[in-house]
């Protein structure tokens, strides 16, 4: 199951409506959901004041203003993105870095 944060504060609408988004995707895409108060915290305060609400699936982070799509689409990368237990090999590494070298050598010209 995929754990989900939600960084808000009290009397935030948009926390709110992120909630409900959260809860309606229940369904689609199971989550474990964790609310955090950034005013409980003076770290969190200071880091999140300004942004909430923030939302944390994963290795993935959303600001305000996201949409439910956004929720979603972070949600459902997050359940196919389980790292497997395979690594790749040095010879599949090496290749993958020649690829993103060749990729930004395009890019930059």
């Amino acid at each position: 199951m995929i754990r989900v944060s939600l960084f808000t504060r009290k009397d935030c609408h948009l926390c709110e409506q992120v909630e409900v988004d959260l809860a309606s995707l229940q369904s689609a895409v199971p989550h474990q959901l964790r609310k955090i108060d950034v005013d409980g915290d003076a770290k969190l305060r200071a880091l999140y004041s300004a942004r909430v609400p923030v939302v944390k699936i994963g290795p993935y982070t959303l600001e305000a203003p996201f949409s439910r799509a956004d929720l979603e689409v972070a949600l459902r990368a997050a359940l196919e993105g389980r790292p497997t237990t395979a690594e790749p090999s040095g010879r599949e590494r090496k290749r993958g870095l020649r690829l993103n070298k060749g990729l930004l050598f395009f890019t930059r010209h």
